[in-house]
């Protein structure tokens, strides 16, 4: 260190004054006002103690003025050191050198006369105690010359020697404290790996003193194995001179092991070489644990909400398949709703339909027996006879409408019986083509399986006519008609066949066209009575057809239902339960021949025209008729005569004639019954089937049904005495 600097750095004047007067050469330190603040030895010697008598020369002086007064005879000189001097002190420069001659005779510093007597005057700027001074120094040429002297040499290197030592000292003091400062361990090594300098959280953790560490490698302080591993990585940042952080063990004095955080940084030069390291190693232990603990917290939490996750795709499924159940339900719901109402508003037309049918029947029955008696009395040759014809082709038109629609309303009296439904379609098959006519093809496709089941033969033939008679509408031009009979297992939650439909064995009947099709607005209203689109085509027709098909089908136990397209044409399926009984072969008997007979039979009738009308009937054909207009008068007659039928009505006052029957029958238990109605919901059961040994005759009815349905019932009877002798 030079001497400027070794002054600059004095912490305390008495420091100062103290490098100052080491010096070997001639010394004086001037403050930043130019004043004289303190000389040296060897200033005294050259310059006398002359130097420090007066106020203008000594300490305190000004020097510039100390020169003039010591060099009256140099002015030049003066000059020269002064502006050296204000050019220092201002900060102009922080060197100046001014070279001069002694006067003759002039002494060295021992006393004895020199005989080169050239000096230099060197001003060198000083920054002390926060404040710009400037350092003076006298040296003859022949000195710089030739160097100083051994004393002079040894001198200045112990002086030198201690300023490195206290620098070097108080460079130590400075790292210290820096290191010190951290809370984590912390170290200084040179590029050989030695250290410099350790905090004292690096002592704790050794146990080894700061200067036992100092100048000492890894493996003093730590393990060899560990010493191995730490070398490793220091000369790994030394020789990248970049910053590493690693995670590695360390084991303290007490042999506990700790996991650290180490952070090594390269410290490098001016030049770009690389002098040392310094790095940190924090204690990570509990963050580790922390963090494992937080890992397995999240572990725990991310598969607590995967399980919740799971657990609301559950729920949202389950609620999405209960939302759609919702609306599925509600969707039935409706459609129940729509067909409770359209079952309510069919089951109104059926209960007024029925209403009207005992009286209108009874009616009717009035004008056909009339007219056919009459017809049976006047020539063929009375002009009356057609006025009477015609009025019994309109009685037979009015009675088939009233048929009509008790079938829809499922009022009708049915004798059902198990029929295989193959049969029929094949026998129905012959009516049909000339209904069609030749440019409607027929296909007939049934079941190559058995079809029984229990209907009524002549309803369910109605119903094909029917269904056959809408296709050929359909197809003006032609087309093609296709009949199908198969096997259908519908399973409970199946979609197949209509809703509602119960689980079982059914037959399915199915009739197809490819002619116009049914819009679909239209379409639900199809099986409504009297509902019809044939007007506005040209056509003709009252709409009870697809009623009739309908009220059939309820009635037999079945559902029907039709599908359709514009242009595609349109399907009927008919789906029937399976009879568990095999078809009958049996036969309806024919008309018989011999309609006239001489048993007794008791007529019950409330209305007096059409009793008086089926009596004269029965009466001319040979039988015994008693007549009773009520049920309580019916029972007196039982009372005292042999009954061999009892031709009753239902629909009576006071007495229904089933009841009447059941007393009559409890006196003469023998006795043949047969009911006739236009209405007789009160003698059938609830799906329209006769309740076993009642037979039935449908009002209105002619002369010719009436004679041949008593004789069916006394032929019967005397075929089942025959079989039984």
């Amino acid at each position: 260190m030079s001497s400027a600097g070794a002054i600059a750095s004095a912490k305390s004047a008495a420091d100062r004054d103290s490098i100052v007067d080491r010096l070997h050469c001639a010394a004086a330190l001037i403050a930043p006002a130019g004043a004289v603040v303190h000389v040296n030895a060897a200033w005294l010697r050259v310059r006398g103690e002359g130097l420090l008598a007066g106020p203008r020369v000594g300490v305190d002086a000004i020097y510039e003025d100390a020169c003039a007064s010591l060099r009256p005879d140099e002015p030049r000189l003066v000059a020269a050191v002064g502006d050296a001097l204000r050019a220092i002190l201002s900060g102009r420069t922080d060197e100046l050198v001014v070279n001069y001659k002694n006067l003759p005779g002039g002494e060295d510093d021992d006393g004895s006369l020199l005989e080169v007597d050239t000096f230099t005057i060197r001003v060198t700027a000083i920054d002390h105690a926060g404040a710009r001074h400037a350092l003076v120094t006298h040296r003859r040429f022949a000195r710089e010359l030739y160097g100083p002297s051994e004393s002079e040499i040894s001198t200045q290197r112990t002086i030198d020697l201690e300023l490195a030592n206290e620098r070097l000292r108080e460079e130590q003091r400075r790292q210290r404290g820096i290191l010190d400062s951290i809370p984590d361990i912390a170290w200084l090594k040179d590029a050989g790996g030695r250290f410099l300098a350790v905090n004292k959280r690096f002592v704790e953790a050794t146990g080894i003193d700061q200067e036992e560490l100092v100048g000492r490698g890894d493996v003093d302080a730590w393990p060899s194995d560990l010493a191995e591993r730490y070398r490793a990585h220091d000369l790994a940042v030394m020789t990248s001179k970049t910053m590493r952080r690693v995670e590695e063990p360390v084991v303290d004095r007490t042999g506990k092991r700790t996991l650290v955080e180490m952070v090594r940084v390269p410290i490098v030069n001016d030049v770009g070489q690389v002098i040392g390291l310094v790095g940190i190693a924090r204690d990570i232990t509990e963050r580790k644990a922390a963090e494992a603990i937080i890992l397995r917290s999240k572990a725990e939490l991310e598969a607590l909400v995967q399980q919740r996750t799971e657990e609301l795709c559950r729920v949202n499924a389950q609620l999405r398949a209960d939302i759609a159940e919702r609306q599925r339900a509600e969707v039935e719901r409706k459609r129940l709703e729509q067909e409770l109402l359209q079952a309510q508003k069919l089951e109104g037309i059926g209960r007024l339909a029925g209403g009207i049918a005992h009286d209108f029947n009874n009616l009717l029955t009035i004008i056909l027996a009339y007219g056919h008696h009459s017809l049976g009395k006047l020539p063929s040759s009375e002009p009356a006879r057609t006025h009477v014809f015609e009025m019994v082709s309109a009685a037979q038109r009015a009675a088939e409408l009233t048929k009509q629609l008790l079938a829809f309303a499922r009022k009708q009296v049915v004798e059902p019986r198990v029929i295989d439904l193959n049969a029929l379609v094949l026998a129905t098959d012959g009516m049909l083509r000339p209904l069609l006519g030749p440019d409607v093809e027929v296909v007939t496709l049934p079941s190559a399986r058995a079809c029984p089941v229990r209907v009524d033969p002549g309803q369910f033939e109605r119903i094909l006519l029917n269904l056959a008679a809408n296709a050929r509408d359909a197809m003006p031009s032609g087309g093609k008609l296709v009949i199908t009979t198969a096997d259908v297992t519908v399973e409970a939650g199946s979609a197949l066949g209509p809703s509602g439909l119960e689980p079982g064995e059914y037959i399915k009947l199915s009739v197809s066209d490819d002619g116009a099709g049914i819009a679909a607005d239209i379409l639900p209203n199809i099986f409504d009575p009297f509902f019809t689109t044939k007007h506005e085509s040209g056509g003709s027709g009252i709409g009870l057809g697809l009623a009739t098909c309908y009220g059939i089908v309820k009635q037999a136990g079945g559902h029907i239902l039709a599908e359709s397209t514009l242009g595609d044409g349109t399907v009927f399926d008919i789906y029937l339960p399976r009879a568990a009984a095999a078809a009958s072969t049996k036969s309806l008997p024919p008309f018989a021949r011999e309609t006239s007979g001489d048993e007794t039979l008791l007529l019950v009738e409330d209305e007096p025209r059409l009793r008086m009308i089926t009596a004269e009937i029965l009466r001319e054909e040979g039988y015994v008729v008693l007549e009773a207009e009520s049920g309580d008068e019916a029972i007196a007659i039982a009372k005292e005569n042999a009954i061999d039928l009892l031709l009753t009505d239902v629909v009576m006052p006071h007495m229904s004639g089933k009841t009447a029957a059941a007393k009559v029958l409890e006196l003469q238990p023998r006795t043949r019954v047969l009911f006739m109605s236009g209405y007789a919901a009160a003698i059938v059961e609830k799906e329209g089937r006769l309740e076993e040994g009642f037979a039935f005759l449908a009002k209105p009815f002619t002369r010719e049904g009436l004679l041949a349905r008593v004789r069916e019932l006394f032929d019967e009877r005397d075929g089942a005495r025959l079989q039984t002798m």
